[in-house]
């Protein structure tokens, strides 16, 4: 399985079809340096609690793929819910999706942006998934690398996760 659809499979298999470059990140509130040239995709995204529309950003550089995917959860369900939660059923899905096994996952606020930091192993493509979720409102932000087995804190991963800045 390629890194890129590996990537997908995080994110709910977000359409793969994308533009030829992206809407700057700064208009959802979030900021990131990408290492190369980003696509973008738009569509709703089938969940239990129906479509929740979906904008991500993808690039892949060497043997590293860069991902951010923005949601926009209906005000009723972040009402429902505690954002511990929320962010727990985001690094739970995306360990299932990938068929993966979550070695860590730790509490990790950016500014005042509740979060969490989690690694996937994904065994069977020789992968590790590094990737922190945060929420800002009922906005969620998933930012995160897929990168050679166990290279979850190569300097490609820190630089692109330390270089994300989010707009609270």
């Amino acid at each position: 399985m390629s890194m890129i659809k590996l990537a997908a499979g995080i994110a709910a298999a977000v359409a793969l079809a994308c533009s030829a470059q992206a809407e700057p990140l700064k208009a959802m509130g979030l900021q990131a340096s990408f290492p190369c040239q980003t696509k973008q995709a738009k569509q709703p995204v089938k969940t239990p609690i129906g479509n929740i529309p979906v904008t991500t950003y993808r690039c892949s550089a060497g043997d590293y793929a860069y991902y951010v995917a923005i949601s926009d959860y209906p005000k009723s369900y972040i009402a429902k819910r505690t954002i511990a939660a929320s962010l727990q059923d985001a690094i739970t899905g995306a360990s299932d999706n990938v068929k993966g096994h979550v070695r860590s996952n730790h509490p990790f606020d950016l500014g005042k942006a509740p979060g969490r930091d989690a690694v996937i192993d994904v065994s069977s493509d020789k992968m590790t998934v590094h990737m922190r979720v945060f929420f800002v409102g009922d906005r969620q932000y998933q930012v995160m690398v897929l990168a050679p087995e166990k290279a979850e804190n190569a300097k490609p991963v820190t630089d692109f996760l330390g270089s994300v800045k989010i707009e609270t």
